[in-house]
């Protein structure tokens, strides 16, 4: 049997349809958005469900950085403690 490839943070289309979409900006003074959605378009553009409605949250470019390290930093199984 073939593995599945995951998308971004573990997202498999073919196993559910629901997911989060979060679109980083390409200007800093601009928030990272976070989707929720119910639908995936086949492609690499996403344009379904990308509307207020199904906007989530939106954070600082600045938080957004920390919190994309710290999801790194785990997939590296490293761990610190003080």
């Amino acid at each position: 049997m073939a593995k599945k490839k995951a998308l971004g943070f573990g997202f498999i289309p073919e196993e559910t349809k629901h997911h989060f979409l979060v679109v980083i900006p390409t200007k800093k003074n601009e928030p990272v958005k976070i989707y929720e959605r119910f639908s995936w378009d086949d492609g690499e553009l996403q344009k379904t469900d990308v509307n207020y409605e199904n906007l989530k949250a939106r954070i600082s470019l600045e938080k957004w950085k920390h919190f994309d390290f710290l999801i790194n930093f785990r997939k590296k199984k490293v761990f610190y403690f003080k």
